[in-house]
């Protein structure tokens, strides 16, 4: 051919021993002066152990990147110059939102900042477009879909500036701060902080004889700072090195010039021209031309290979350590969903020594008929499943992971981490328990009777079946309440709750919606008689005394019943049917069940009204006190008793009989009985002043009152 020179050819070879070497050479042709074609001649590296030191790099950087994916961060881009902002979907969801979109203004993150943040979270990045600030980091508030405020923590970097040093774009990431810290999220971080690819810098050529420099080529010259090559030629070797590396080189020096030889790659600390230090890897070979030992060295600025190397170093540690702190640990498998590497903290989650867990599969750890995770080429994110430890215990872990691939895009099994989040599933279950239940029988509440009540007429209506729904409510629990107390009427209501359950089928549902006040959802029945011998079976089983705080109280039940379909075709309507048959059963003196007729909703609409109209009544001066004397022999006047009417405007004027017991049970009774002594005593006290001692004045006083025991008497001395 042309015997063109050649630089940078890299080769492969195997020694004797089949190991696999890699070697750059370049090289230029040698002619005779008469321009015969010679050969060439040029200079050659072993880069075996630099392209080991490569791929490793490459390998640890992948895997940091990798298990960073599969953590709970989000990643945005600020374009400075047209005030775009992107951010990545991660952010809106922290907040409970769906997909962020593509592009939006840079003003748009401060628009919903919480108003104390916005203005310092302006000056830290302004500081950082200045180039005041190395990276941008800032914490802040934004609102959730629900309008909670969350914290969010932003991380970046100004990555390109023009040729005059302005900010062009930032990018970063963001965070949720405000959850429990994970360790995919100390991997995103970790992951924003250091971002950076390994370079390798030009290589440098320097031919020198006698330790004097004859040659540089331009890459040596930019190594070392220099104008141009001729202003390397006629330096001494030595003083571009740190005298503390002079003894090493003098001592390949010597092997060099003693007789042709070659060095390999090592290395040492150099001076450049302008006074700054670099690290390079050198080689070189001498050579015998003209009768003089001639060396010629290569080189290559690893300065920034190797703060890289050390700061993926520290990356991995801060990984390690951040990942040991926060209780989760990392894993790896193959294809098949085997264990090919698990960090330390496994061991203290599971119980199993590493090398016990080693080649075996998750699903082998799970109970029987845990489904196994997602064996997709997607990654996955908090897969909530059951671990057997290894004393036998159930955990629940939290899984997340990303697919691990090779060159030509093919799976080759799997990298996450997982947490033990046993207490959080502990806490859910009870939450939802407690949202179903009532807190003080734990039957079910309203909500968890609804539910039940819509699904069993579903099964009633595809069927044609009937069910039935009993109002049960206590005939004395507010005479037990004001005269024992609350704890003793907390006491009778869950013994009454655990009567009612003995009477239930596995498909009925007894409920409490407050107070006394009980529903007992009675699937499978066949007949209205089936519901009228069950009511009068309740009302039996509530009729023996109950034993509270040793006491022996016989307070009785009145029951109401409705019957789907034929009285409601949905739960709202049985529960308010069944509710004015109860009330029916309470107006004929209580102890005896009622069953729904369409007539009772009159009834029921004409209580509600008079129970308003009774609320008003002390509002309006509607209510009046009557005396009815009390005579002795012919006509001697000794006493009276105060008693209360009211004056309605529609009815005219009503007895009490007519609207108390209506009052006792709206909870007004307190309320009437104040107006009725205020009034009484007022009364009593003007007579006995213009009569002093002619007669005794008697009010009566309601069980509720009498309850207050010694507050009510000393409010009637005062």
């Amino acid at each position: 051919g042309e015997q063109l020179p050649f630089f940078d050819l890299e080769i492969q070879r195997t020694d004797e021993r089949g190991a696999r070497l890699i070697h750059i050479i370049s090289g230029q042709s040698r002619v005779t002066p008469r321009g015969e074609f010679l050969g060439y001649r040029g200079v050659g590296r072993d880069v075996t152990e630099q392209r080991r030191a490569e791929r490793a790099v490459f390998e640890a950087k992948e895997r940091v990147e990798l298990a960073l994916d599969g953590g709970n961060l989000a990643e945005w881009h600020f374009d400075v110059e047209h005030d775009e902002l992107y951010a990545g979907d991660g952010w809106v969801r922290f907040l409970g939102h769906g997909r962020s979109p593509a592009v939006g203004k840079g003003t748009m993150l401060y628009d919903m900042m919480h108003p104390e943040d916005r203005s310092r979270s302006r000056g830290i990045m302004v500081r950082a477009l200045k180039g005041e600030l190395e990276e941008y980091i800032d914490e802040f508030r934004v609102p959730t879909r629900a309008g909670e405020w969350k914290w969010l923590q932003a991380r970046g970097r100004v990555v390109e500036r023009d040729a005059e040093g302005r900010a062009l774009r930032v990018s970063g990431t963001i965070a949720d701060i405000d959850s429990r810290k994970r360790a995919e999220t100390a991997l995103q971080e970790a992951e924003a902080r250091y971002r950076s690819l390994v370079d390798l810098a030009p290589n440098g050529v320097l031919v020198h004889s006698a330790g004097v420099i004859e040659y540089a080529n331009p890459a040596a010259a930019r190594l070392l700072k220099a104008e141009s090559p001729a202003q390397l030629i006629g330096t001494r070797l030595e003083a571009l090195f740190n005298p503390a590396d002079l003894p090493r080189v003098r001592e390949r020096q010597s092997v060099l010039l003693a007789a042709p030889a070659a060095v390999g790659f090592e290395e040492r600390r150099m001076r450049c021209l302008d006074g700054t230090e670099l690290i390079v890897e050198g080689a070189a070979v001498s050579f015998l031309e003209r009768g003089r030992i001639v060396v010629q060295g290569v080189m290559r600025d690893v300065t920034e290979e190797r703060q890289a190397r050390q700061a993926l170093a520290e990356r991995e540690q801060r990984f390690r350590d951040v990942v040991h702190a926060s209780g989760e640990y990392v894993w790896e498998t193959d294809a098949q969903w085997r264990y090919t590497y698990l960090s330390e903290r496994v061991e203290a989650v599971l119980g199993y020594a590493r090398n016990e867990l080693l080649g075996r599969a998750p699903h082998e750890f799970m109970p029987l008929g845990e489904a196994h995770f997602p064996d997709t080429q997607a990654p996955f994110r908090d897969v909530v499943r059951r671990s057997i430890t290894k004393s036998g215990g159930v955990i629940w872990q939290s899984v997340s992971g990303v697919p691990r691939l090779d060159a030509a895009g093919a799976l080759i099994g799997y990298r996450g981490t997982a947490a033990d989040v046993t207490a959080r599933k502990q806490a859910e279950a009870r939450i939802e328990y407690l949202a179903t239940r009532d807190a003080l029988t734990g039957l079910p509440n309203r909500a968890l009777l609804t539910d039940r009540a819509g699904q069993a007429i579903l099964t009633a209506a595809r069927s044609r079946a009937q069910l039935a729904v009993l109002c049960v409510d206590l005939d004395r629990f507010k005479l037990v309440n004001d005269s024992l107390g609350h704890q003793a009427g907390d006491a009778l209501l869950r013994a009454v709750a655990d009567r009612l359950q003995n009477t239930l089928g596995r498909e009925d549902t007894l409920a409490r919606l407050g107070g006394d006040d009980f529903v007992l959802l009675w699937n499978g029945l066949k007949s209205a008689e089936d519901a009228a011998v069950l009511a009068q079976r309740i009302l039996s089983i509530l009729a023996r005394p109950f034993t509270v705080e040793g006491n022996a109280l016989n307070v009785g039940a009145s029951i109401g019943i409705s019957i789907y379909p034929n009285d409601g075709r949905d739960f709202a309507e049985l529960l308010k049917n069944a509710d004015a048959a109860l009330y029916d059963a309470k107006e004929n003196g209580g102890g005896t069940w009622r069953l729904f007729a369409p007539a009772l909703n009159a009834r029921a609409g004409e209580r509600l009204r008079i129970e308003n109209e009774l609320r008003g009544a002390l509002a309006r001066s509607e209510l009046v006190l009557h005396w009815h004397p009390v005579v002795r022999g012919r006509g001697q006047v000794v006493g009276a008793e105060a008693l209360v009417r009211w004056n309605h405007s529609g009815r005219g004027l009503m007895m009490p009989e007519e609207f108390v017991p209506l009052a006792e049970e709206c909870g007004l009774i307190r309320a009437i009985g104040e107006w009725t002594l205020e009034r009484a005593l007022s009364q009593a006290g003007a007579w006995n002043r213009k009569m002093p001692g002619c007669a005794w004045f008697a009010v009566n006083v309601s069980a509720p009152e009498l309850a207050q025991g010694d507050a009510y008497v000393e409010r009637i001395e005062a």
